[in-house]
């Protein structure tokens, strides 16, 4: 709010006609507000949140969730194609590209959850001792599972857990 409004913000810049493009993970309600506010300027909008994370962006392959005037997303999709190589165009009112977001966030949620729930079954299954070591757990996965091991979701969850840091889950 204050680098877009605050002293010295941004949009005091900004010339009439301009875009800006946010792709922060915001409330709907916010990014519908802040495409009014902008209007009032004659400043367009563009509702682009991201998933895809840290590697997703240093490697441009970020998913893009927009929402825009029709006009002014077809006008700066090359822009938005050079962050993102899955570009979702989810209509002109700004708040979509956030609520879609939030349908994202909450399926990483629950497959959070059902993964956590997987391994406590696993371990009761196969008698794990109280503490499985990685590479049991890497073991019965192949073993059952190969295809887990594909996913960009999959692997940062295991050099997490090797590094001992929080994981960075795609776009969350």
């Amino acid at each position: 709010e204050s680098v877009l409004f605050g002293q010295d913000g941004i949009v005091a810049f900004l010339k009439p006609g301009s875009t800006l493009i946010t792709c922060s993970t915001m409330p709907p309600a916010y990014a519908r507000a802040l495409s009014e506010r902008l209007a009032e300027k004659q400043i367009h909008y563009i509702d682009a949140p991201v998933s895809g994370g840290r590697i997703g962006a240093e490697k441009g392959t970020l998913t893009v969730m927009a929402a825009a005037p029709k006009a002014v997303f077809d006008r700066l999709q090359p822009l938005l194609h050079a962050m993102g190589s899955k570009l979702f165009y989810l209509g002109e009112e700004a708040g979509k590209g956030s609520q879609m977001k939030v349908i994202n966030q909450l399926l990483c949620g629950v497959h959070i959850a059902a993964a956590g729930e997987a391994l406590a079954m696993a371990k009761k299954m196969f008698q794990f001792a109280l503490s499985p070591t990685l590479e049991q757990f890497l073991d019965y996965e192949a073993m059952i599972q190969p295809q887990i091991h594909q996913t960009q979701d999959y692997r940062e969850g295991i050099a997490s857990f090797k590094e001992k840091r929080p994981p960075n889950f795609v776009g969350r």
